[in-house]
Formats: structure tokens, C-alpha cells, sequence
């Protein structure tokens, strides 16, 4: 056991000195710290542990290293190597309390990286200086006092993934004008998309679910409107100018949502809709048929309660869709 045991503390340190192995560390709730060992050849790095604290500083001997996720539990520090000495990583995702120092980010500024933060509360972005990011994800538990105003000023970001979680209106004002692609998932009420039609450069929306306020809740029938939980739906309309500029579309688990397809008409460069798993109070799809750009069409009207123009499926077919996909029969009230 001894001769085996010689063999592999040998084995090891051939690693370390012509490998380059990296060595890392995270620190639990309980003040334990848990030691981690990276190859020099590896490509990826995903850590699911719990930690509030991480070390990463020894990922600068990893130089293949191309990218790292940390899916644990919301930090409360982080070490992060030089960005220099890591010259293959262009993928960055971290969760992070919000009191986190967020200024050692701010290095890293190359086009190409991807930079997602899950930031557990509010954040304070003012320690973040001005930086050149491609990704950025914010999850919002108080968002009323408009958190994201900060960032148009100051920031180059391409891609926005906004994640709230509590049940209230979004404010949109002062986005970076440099976004490619925003999603916003969570119950957000009420959400004023009139906003986004000075992002000249957006081509990619989604949401996720989305749920209807309670203000909407009506006691009353109306001939067209009523469903069995007495609800009117929220409408959600996107506005013409936003339409025209995109090329992908989502809306995914949203609750009695109405929405209206109308102004998709004068879209010409849309490619990608795609309606999925939502509990839809009624869908106005009339006006995808007009649009000539459209290679795929996926819809969900399990639940649809009415649909406008859509006895079957070749009515919305325009002669570019190669693709459609509806997961169940539907029918007009």
C-alpha cells in the first residue's frame, strides 16, 4: 500500500508541474472550507455546492479554461482571477447577494464574454463601473423603485435577462441602447412596452410568466370576455415600431394573458414566434399569415379559451414557414 500510495502523491505532483493544476476553494454557512482541484485541460468548470464564499483566484492555472458557472447558493464575496490570465474564459455566470462587491467585474470588458449575475435582492450597481458587457442577468425581488435606471447610462450590454420575483408593474425606462435580446421573466402585472421602441438594435424578446393583476378580476359578464373565473384578461400589445425590428419572439407560462398579433403585420424581417405552455385567455394570430420572413411558428392552445382566425393551422402558414408546430386542436367560441 505504501509502494501505491508513493506512486500516486508522485502521479499527483507530475500533474501539478507539467498540467497545471489549478486549486480553488469555497467556504460554507458553518466556516468549513471546501477544497477543489482543476485540471489544466479543462474546458469547463460548474459548481453547484452551497457556498457564501468563493475563491477563484486559482483559476489562472486552467488556462484552457473556457467557461464557469456557479449555480449554488447566492454568495456573499467572491475572488475572481485576472482576467488576463484567463485567456480562453468567455463564460462567467455567478449568483451573488447583492451587498457583494460588484467592482471586480468591471475588468472584465471583452465583447465577447459572457457575464451573467443572478443578484439576489436589489441591486447597487454603482460600484460597477462602466464596462462592456454581453450578458448581463439581474433577478429582482424589489424592483419598484425602478433598480434598472442606472444602467443605460453606463453600461454596453447586448443581452438583458431580467428575472423579478414579486407580483408588480416593471419599469423599462432608460435600458441600454445596445441591446440585442431582453427577456423578462416572473408575475410582472403590468409592464409598458412603449418603452422599448427607442432600442433601435433589439431583434430578440421574450417572456415568462407573465400573470394577469388582480385589478383585473371583474364580478360581471361580458358576451365576449367572460371566462369561468370571472377574469378579464391582460392585454399585452407590442408596438408596431418594436415588431418591425424583431427577428425572435417568445411568450412562455403566462397566465390569461390576450394577446394581440395585429401588429406583427408590418413585420418583414420576423423569423422565430413561439407560444408555449401558457394558460391563454384568447390568441389574434389573423395577421401572421402577412408576414413573408417567418421560418417558424410553434403554438400551445391547450388551454386557449378563444382564438381569432385560427380554424386550422394552414391559415397562418405564410410561404416562408418550414417549420409549425401546434400541440393541440382549437376551436372559436
Amino acid at each position: 500500500m505504501k509502494i501505491l500510495d508513493w506512486f500516486l502523491v508522485g502521479l499527483f505532483r507530475l500533474l501539478i508541474k507539467n498540467n497545471r493544476v489549478g486549486k480553488i476553494h469555497g467556504t460554507r454557512v458553518d466556516g468549513s472550507v471546501q477544497p477543489m482541484i482543476i485540471g489544466g485541460d479543462w474546458r469547463s468548470l460548474e459548481i453547484d455546492d452551497d457556498f457564501i464564499s468563493l475563491d477563484l483566484s486559482g483559476l489562472d492555472k486552467a488556462v484552457k479554461l473556457e467557461s464557469v458557472i456557479y449555480s449554488g447558493s447566492y454568495l456573499d464575496n467572491i475572488t475572481l482571477p485576472n482576467y488576463s490570465d484567463c485567456p480562453n474564459l468567455c463564460i462567467l455566470k455567478l449568483r451573488l447577494q447583492s451587498q457583494c462587491d460588484l467592482s471586480l467585474l468591471s475588468q472584465w470588458r471583452d465583447n465577447d464574454f459572457i457575464l451573467g449575475i443572478d443578484i439576489a435582492e436589489e441591486p447597487e450597481l454603482s460600484s460597477l463601473e462602466s464596462t462592456d458587457l454581453s450578458f448581463l442577468e439581474l433577478r429582482l425581488m424589489n424592483y419598484i423603485s425602478n433598480p434598472l435606471k442606472s444602467l443605460g447610462s453606463r453600461f454596453i450590454i447586448r443581452a438583458l435577462n431580467i428575472v423579478v420575483t414579486e407580483s408588480g408593474p416593471l419599469h423599462l425606462e432608460n435600458l441600454p441602447m445596445s441591446l440585442n435580446y431582453l427577456s423578462i421573466s416572473g408575475p410582472v402585472s403590468d409592464v409598458d412596452l412603449a418603452l422599448l421602441e427607442d432600442l433601435t438594435s433589439l431583434t430578440s424578446l421574450s417572456f415568462n410568466g407573465l400573470r394577469m393583476p388582480d385589478h383585473a378580476i371583474a364580478d360581471f359578464e361580458d358576451t365576449n370576455w367572460y371566462f369561468k373565473n370571472k377574469a378579464y384578461a391582460k392585454q399585452l400589445r407590442l408596438p408596431t415600431v418594436v415588431a418591425q425590428r424583431l427577428r425572435h419572439f417568445s411568450l412562455k407560462n403566462c397566465v390569461y394573458l390576450d394577446f394581440f398579433a395585429y401588429p406583427f403585420a408590418g413585420a418583414n424581417v420576423l423569423e422565430t414566434i413561439k407560444f408555449t405552455n401558457s394558460d391563454w385567455a384568447s390568441m389574434h394570430l389573423d395577421s401572421l399569415c402577412d408576414i413573408p420572413s417567418l421560418k417558424l411558428v410553434e403554438l400551445d392552445a391547450n388551454k386557449c379559451v378563444y382564438i381569432d382566425h385560427m380554424k386550422e393551422e394552414q391559415d397562418i402558414i405564410s410561404p416562408g414557414v418550414r417549420d409549425i408546430f401546434v400541440r393541440s386542436s382549437f376551436e372559436s367560441y
